[in-house]
């Protein structure tokens, strides 16, 4: 099982907690950490969404130990492209 994380950094926070949660029979052989496909396209909602971003150590995602998702959203970027109906 591999969860795929498009969209945004909150679905990528929220990717990384259900990956982090995968029992061990799920991983890929000869990997001893679970995997998670990362959208690494041009794309302000990963790059420009939270106040920090989603931390990377080893080629993968440090899951935040910080209730909820453990991200802040950066509302000023929220402002400036909300859209009003």
């Amino acid at each position: 099982c591999i969860p795929h994380s498009w969209n945004s950094a909150i679905t990528a926070a929220a990717s990384a907690h259900v990956a982090s949660l995968l029992p061990d029979p799920t991983l890929m052989p000869g990997v001893d950490v679970p995997m998670m496909e990362y959208d690494t396209t041009e794309n302000l909602l990963l790059s420009e969404l939270l106040t920090q971003p989603l931390p990377f150590r080893d080629g993968g995602i440090v899951v935040p130990e910080v209730p909820g998702l453990g991200v802040d959203i950066d509302m000023a970027f929220v402002k400036k492209y909300r859209v009003d109906r």
